[in-house]
């Protein structure tokens, strides 16, 4: 997941930028999602990165936006930092709603004007919440999709929009296979979420602001949703025992497993460690392993995300080929014990775990002597 780069003087919809909320050195309000971590192997650049990102105190806001409308989510490149996406909600006078913005990048990106104005083959709804966005990755869904919901209260039956990125591609049915049932807790169903794949006029449009700002910041109620689901959601009975190392050795997705992968499960399982395979369990019975857990291990990515789940003081360990910012930030908010490992892969296919060096540093970590 890309960090966001703040707004260039000069940038489209840079005017807009100080209205997403960003931690600041010595700010008030903020916990330093840094100052718990342990950190091995990882260059100043990276530390230093970390030491941005923050745990916001406050409670979030929402804005209202009457006669107010959207686009479906366009691509736009030139961006400094990469290529990033053309979205928000806009007011009747056609300006950008700050708290739409996904992050400073993607307020960067988007026009903070517009002269264009739905016509008669735009589709209308009297009342509605903006729900953000929907993604490709089960990463971004697993973190960003709820991030909004705070704001329904338990008889909201209003339909709920999202734009897609990238694109305007139906990311919702693959989606809802594994995000169904967590949003179904909080009495979200499939047939309340409306995609922003054309343009759409709105009577009344609530615009919450996200709880999570990507790579950057939590707030103090982020991880709510999570505990709620714990509480709602039936999970079968036993998770994998209290060892837990999540593999992608079996994995075909864009992110290659290193080639000696199966050699360091092996030596896992010699100290007591159960093997997953998280791709192939439904959701509910990721979520029960990671509540049985006392010890979560595994290669960074969308699957170690999965840790919003864990019991408060579970040890997570996690190889970082890069740091994730947002996975410090889940064990931050969750009151986890997470512990961080840089493994280089050398930029190439087919890399190789140093798996004597690992196989020691997780020793260590179980007996609290390690970072």
């Amino acid at each position: 997941m890309g960090s966001a780069t703040p707004a260039e003087p000069g940038d489209a919809g840079a005017a807009g930028a100080d209205a997403v909320e960003l931690p600041l050195p010595d700010s008030e309000g903020w916990l330093w999602v840094a100052d718990d971590v342990g950190l091995l192997g990882f260059g100043p650049d990276t530390t230093q990165k970390l030491r941005r990102a923050a745990i916001a105190l406050g409670p979030p806001t929402q804005v209202e936006v009457v006669g107010g409308f959207a686009r479906p989510a366009a691509p736009k490149s030139g961006v400094r930092g990469g290529a990033q996406f053309r979205a928000g909600i806009y007011d009747a006078d056609g300006n950008i709603v700050a708290l739409s913005a996904r992050n400073d990048a993607a307020l960067a990106a988007a026009p903070a004007t517009t002269d264009y104005r739905p016509d008669g083959a735009a589709r209308s709804l009297e009342r509605a919440v903006y729900g953000g966005f929907v993604f490709a990755q089960f990463g971004h869904n697993l973190l960003e999709l709820p991030s909004r919901l705070w704001a329904l209260a338990p008889d909201d039956d209003r339909p709920i929009v999202l734009h897609a990125l990238p694109g305007s591609e139906d990311r919702l049915r693959p989606a809802w296979r594994y995000m169904g049932p967590l949003l179904e807790t909080r009495g979200v169903t499939r047939d309340r979420l409306v995609l922003l794949d054309r343009p759409y006029r709105f009577g009344s449009l609530t615009v919450p602001q996200s709880t999570i700002v990507i790579n950057r910041s939590v707030r103090a109620g982020w991880h709510d949703f999570y505990r709620d689901v714990l509480k709602r959601l039936p999970l079968p009975a036993g998770g994998r025992g209290a060892r837990v190392y999540l593999s992608r050795s079996a994995y075909a997705g864009s992110r290659a497993a290193p080639a000696n992968e199966t050699e360091l499960e092996a030596r896992l399982e010699r100290h007591g460690f159960a093997i997953v395979h998280p791709q192939k369990l439904p959701i509910a019975e990721q979520i029960a392993v990671m509540q049985d857990a006392e010890i979560i291990a595994g290669l960074d990515g969308s699957a170690m995300h999965m840790a919003a789940f864990a019991q408060p003081g579970t040890t997570v360990l996690t190889l970082d080929t890069r740091l994730l910012t947002n996975q410090v930030m889940i064990e931050a908010a969750a009151g986890l014990r997470g512990r961080h490992l840089f493994v280089d892969t050398g930029g190439a296919a087919g890399w190789l775990l140093d798996v004597d060096g690992i196989e020691r540093w997780i020793a260590a970590a179980m007996t609290g002597k390690g970072a």
